[in-house]
């Protein structure tokens, strides 16, 4: 009994110690497409990134972590969020040691990632806007506005304020635009966007369910019993056509026989 409960606990481990192996494989070989040089693979490669968050946006750790005596799915949502911290953590230092055109990309990435309550990575995010190259200064700008758009978020609202005295015309047109996403003043016309988007897609597919079943509609009575009276129809006449044609030709003999 004792060895059967062992050979059970050991496939257990052997479980989780291919679960978090495969987790770790799939994250570290992204991230090598990721920081890769040739632009067509970072491309390919931000569409994965997300995917490999248990959740995204990544939430923030819970301020009491399990005990022992706590449910086993309680712990597994603890583990999984540690788990996309860290990761997050190491995708952040990862990048600020790249070239611009890396961070450019992974900076793209963290607008789908990062939870506009996480106040730590915000920070770092606003940090940012003081690097010397402009190109990244213009995709943290809006970085920043795809988090908090719609948000009214005042802190970071003034931070971009401050760039409209950046030297680089590029930097000063991104926060042209970024600034009503920023301030929240977009959140309405946004949502109505949405609500207009929605509509539209509910009118096609009424079209095309109106389309079907027209089609099937046609499809039926072509195969119901009124085509069969229309085809007999058709029959009848042929054969009254026929039993005349017949009689005019027997007239025809009948006047040539005639002396």
């Amino acid at each position: 009994m004792d060895r059967i409960q062992s050979l059970e606990q050991l496939a257990i481990m052997g479980d989780e110690i291919n679960s978090v192996f495969t987790e770790q494989f799939a994250r570290e070989t992204i991230l090598s497409c990721l920081f890769t040089t040739k632009m067509r693979i970072r491309t390919g490669a931000k569409v994965f990134v997300p995917k490999l968050f248990h959740e995204v946006p990544v939430l923030l750790l819970p301020e009491n972590k399990p005990g022992v005596n706590d449910e086993t799915e309680l712990k597994r949502e603890y583990e999984r969020r540690r788990s996309d911290r860290t990761f997050l953590h190491h995708l952040w230092d990862q990048t600020l040691c790249q070239t611009v055109e890396i961070r450019q990309s992974t900076f793209q990435v963290l607008g789908d990632i990062v939870w506009p309550e996480d106040l730590e990575f915000m920070k770092k995010l606003v940090e940012q806007l003081d690097d010397p190259d402009s190109q990244i200064r213009v995709e943290v700008i809006k970085t920043l506005s795809t988090l908090t758009t719609g948000l009214g978020n005042m802190d970071v609202f003034n931070r971009i304020c401050h760039m409209f005295n950046d030297p680089d015309w590029t930097v000063r047109t991104a926060v042209s635009y970024a600034l009503p996403n920023v301030a929240g003043l977009h959140g309405e016309e946004l949502q109505a966007e949405k609500d207009r988007e929605r509509a539209i897609h509910e009118q096609v597919q009424q079209h095309d369910r109106l389309r079907q079943l027209a089609a099937g509609t046609h499809q039926d009575y072509m195969t119901s019993g009124r085509r069969g009276s229309v085809s007999q129809y058709g029959r009848r006449r042929s054969s009254v056509t026929t039993e005349m044609l017949e009689e005019k030709n027997r007239r025809k003999k009948s006047v040539e026989k005639t002396p």
